[in-house]
């Protein structure tokens, strides 16, 4: 006995959305706590002050992190892909409206640059 068109088309989305389920799951198990530590890490290296700031040991972490996903990339690449999701935040406004002396904005561009920054590990690893 066949089975209809309609019924294998049903099964066949069923297996796709227990597949979407499936690596979400994963992601909330795997990633996430890890995402979360790159996420940390990053902000507390904002809290400090600039010219006591230490970006390479923070980036040399985040990359031992991703290695444990087979994702090798060099500190020095993340800290400038870093920088890239910086400058997308500054592409986005006009240079009139850039107010480097002001910690709200500066803070709010680096919310930003981390946000974008852990898209772009969420597309890496996923």
């Amino acid at each position: 006995m066949e089975c209809p068109p309609a019924y294998l088309k049903m099964v066949s989305l069923c297996e796709i959305n227990r597949k979407k389920l499936l690596l979400l799951i994963i992601y909330v198990d795997h990633y996430q706590p890890r995402l979360g530590s790159i996420t940390s890490m990053l902000y507390e290296v904002f809290e400090i002050k600039p010219f006591k700031r230490n970006y390479n040991s923070v980036f040399a972490q985040i990359a031992n992190i991703l290695y444990r996903y087979s994702i090798t990339e060099n500190p020095i690449n993340l800290r400038l892909r870093f920088t890239l999701c910086m400058q997308e935040f500054f592409d986005e406004l006009p240079e009139s409206q850039w107010n480097l002396k002001d910690p709200k904005f500066l803070k709010q561009s680096e919310e930003f640059a981390i946000a974008k920054f852990r898209e772009w590990i969420l597309e890496r690893i996923t």
